[in-house]
């Protein structure tokens, strides 16, 4: 498995709409715009991807995230993609810490996870924890 980091320039997305796809399709490779430390997890500067153990190599990377950028916003992608050793060495200052959600939190001590069942958040069928019933 390989760990990388990745910025790619969308020269041509002009909505939210495509940079919210883009963010998206990003996850889907395996690549996502926050880092952990300590227990700990910050939002890494904008345009900014980490990869950890990621399945696919480098040029298959490479292309799957140009391939992205052009049915989003029908033209490539510039791109510097590189390898890293140990994404652990990788030194961060004034980032931005993102702090777990309430559900984050609350999954943590979730009874029923540990069972296999579905965490309290998408169990709520009645909507009454803020959620939209199942």
């Amino acid at each position: 498995m390989l760990s990388v980091m990745c910025r790619p320039e969308l020269h041509e997305a002009t909505t939210r709409e495509q940079y919210t796809a883009f963010h998206a399709e990003m996850e889907q490779l395996g690549l996502g715009q926050t880092i952990t430390r300590n227990g700990k997890v910050y939002r890494l500067p904008s345009g900014l991807y980490l990869g950890v153990d990621v399945p696919a190599g480098l040029a298959l990377l490479n292309l799957r995230i140009f391939v992205s950028a052009l049915k989003i916003t029908g033209h490539g992608c510039k791109m510097a993609l590189w390898h890293i050793d140990d994404p652990a060495s990788i030194s961060i200052s004034g980032l931005e810490e993102i702090a777990p959600s309430f559900w984050d939190a609350v999954g943590a001590f979730d009874p029923f996870r540990s069972l296999g069942q579905k965490p309290l958040a998408e169990s709520d069928p009645f909507g009454f924890f803020g959620h939209k019933p199942l």
